[in-house]
């Protein structure tokens, strides 16, 4: 599956890129067109709703950088990865996405939660 990097670097660079055209020529090589994504702020279908949810989330949150903060953790069609949202060097939020990916290798169900799991016991 040597597409899958390529595959996340393009998502990563959607979240980040301020042209609106550029963002979807990006996430149209990431995320497919039938895409599911849920967070604890979000439950949405399909990949307008999420060009129009990211567009939003660049306008309310200006400056904003998302950055991968682990590697991949891949297997079958499923992976998961850290990331940190920054604003002017602050961390706003650490958090992690568990994703389904489609024959293409695009994400086409994205769980993101926010935070960091705990180690217990």
């Amino acid at each position: 599956m040597a597409t899958i990097p390529a595959t996340f670097e393009a998502f990563l660079a959607g979240w980040n890129e301020p042209d609106a055209d550029k963002r979807r020529a990006l996430f149209a090589q990431a995320v497919a067109p039938d895409v599911e994504f849920t967070d604890p702020l979000h439950q949405l279908h399909g990949f307008e709703a999420f060009l129009d949810m990211v567009a939003d989330f660049r306008a309310t949150r200006l400056g904003a950088v998302t950055v991968r903060t682990s590697d991949i953790d891949l297997h079958h069609d499923c992976a998961r990865y850290h990331w940190a949202i920054h604003i002017g060097g602050t961390k706003l939020i650490d958090g992690f996405d568990v994703v389904r990916l489609d024959a293409q290798h695009r994400l086409r169900q994205i769980n993101g939660f926010f935070g960091l799991l705990t180690i217990t016991g």
